[in-house]
């Protein structure tokens, strides 16, 4: 079924909100699900085939695709924040045991 590319970008601008809000918020489920469909809706535009989209480019897509760009990036930088909070709280790892250059074995902490 053919549904417009403006049509197709704004569900996929909505799906990138609920990612972002999902992500603050810590809910693991409602980011996968936001992000399953957003998966869904890419599919949906790819398979349309690059004449298509290149028919349909205009100056409302690229603003479109603008916003969704930029969405995409504050989604990246709250999910990696939260990675990183998520690393620094957690279980401190035992030490390792490397070799020292002189060749013994040393505890190393990772």
């Amino acid at each position: 079924m053919y549904r417009p590319l403006v049509d197709l970008i704004e569900d996929s601008i909505a799906c990138a909100e609920v990612q972002l809000d999902a992500a603050r918020r810590l809910d693991g489920a409602r980011l996968q699900d936001a992000t399953q469909r957003r998966q869904d809706l890419l599919f949906e535009i790819e398979a349309e085939g690059p004449e298509r989209l290149q028919a349909e480019t205009d100056d409302e897509v690229r603003e479109l695709v603008a916003e969704l760009r930029d969405l995409d990036r504050r989604l990246t930088r709250v999910l990696e924040s939260g990675a990183q909070v998520l690393r620094d709280l957690g279980p401190a790892r035992p030490p390792q045991a490397v070799y020292a250059p002189n060749g013994r074995m040393r505890s190393k902490r990772t």
